[in-house]
């Protein structure tokens, strides 16, 4: 999120970090709790149902970030981590920064999961393979029919 994105909201952009993790712990309490109650510095709320609750238990979180700053929370309390960046050297410092963070926090970077914007290159397809990345989203693909994304898709899996 950026800073105009905060600011229209009626948030602090300097405060983004610390309320996003706390954000994360109380939607995780409510996913988790019978009865849940949450008294935080952002988020507060009397003890309450909340429900259905998730088949799983849970629902995976994954934090999206568009700079090495915004992959610190996916490695601190992430499920997953969804880098937006087009540019190789960049998605690599990204992730890189995101396994630095989950190691201080002492976590298991290898257990977020990662997702990145996709593409139907075989080459690119092995290339995020390659980094540990296990989902591909695709925002605006230019292929006309869903049957030639998925024939693409299938070739460029096949040659993993």
């Amino acid at each position: 999120m950026n800073r105009q994105e905060y600011v229209a909201c009626g948030a602090r952009f300097e405060h983004r970090g610390s309320q996003l993790d706390e954000m994360i712990e109380a939607m995780r309490r409510l996913w988790r709790d019978e009865v849940s109650s949450f008294d935080g510095k952002f988020y507060k709320f009397e003890p309450l149902y909340s429900s259905p609750k998730p088949v799983n238990g849970t629902v995976p979180v994954f934090v999206g970030a568009s700079a090495p700053p915004g992959a610190r929370p996916a490695g601190r309390v992430g499920d997953g981590f969804m880098p937006f960046a087009r540019d190789p050297e960049k998605l690599v410092e990204q992730i890189d920064e995101m396994k630095r963070s989950a190691e201080q926090a002492g976590r298991d970077p290898s257990k977020i999961e990662l997702m990145t914007l996709g593409s139907v290159k075989p080459d690119r397809i092995k290339w995020f393979a390659s980094l540990g990345i296990t989902r591909l989203c695709f925002f605006n693909d230019k292929i006309a029919t869903l049957p030639e994304l998925g024939k693409r898709l299938q070739d460029a899996a096949a040659s993993l």
